[in-house]
């Protein structure tokens, strides 16, 4: 899996950090998001008091890759510049599973777009 953060500015620019997940501790993080995840598009649940702290959706170790490219979701808006995460987080099976249980929202990937000449660099700080 993927998580992205999307950040917009006031004049409509786009910034989003990519972290990959793979199988392995509950993400706490994401624990109480994860518990009330909507079963239908328009289902909003905002437990009070629920508050996700973005700096801990991040893996510990800061290497990432950087590009301009677009975003993933209709309109594809282009422009978008991207900071990949290198490093994985751990997300638990049953965090998984519930996200693919989502009747809605899988698949939820836009296909493998080419480079098309585009230069991705590597930061490792």
């Amino acid at each position: 899996m993927e998580l992205h953060i999307v950040h917009e500015s006031p004049d409509g620019e786009h910034l989003v950090v990519g972290v990959f997940m793979k199988v392995g501790m509950t993400n706490a993080a994401l624990f109480q998001a994860f518990q009330n995840l909507p079963w239908t598009v328009n289902d909003e649940h905002a437990p009070r008091g629920a508050l996700i702290n973005v700096s801990n959706l991040l893996p510990r170790k800061t290497s990432y890759f950087q590009y301009r490219g677009s975003l993933t979701t209709p309109p594809c808006t282009e422009g978008v510049e991207w900071y990949v995460m290198r490093h994985p987080v751990e997300l638990a099976d049953a965090q998984i599973a519930a996200f693919q249980r989502l009747p809605y929202i899988n698949p939820n990937n836009r296909p493998l777009q080419p480079i098309n000449g585009r230069v991705i660099y590597l930061r490792d700080p």
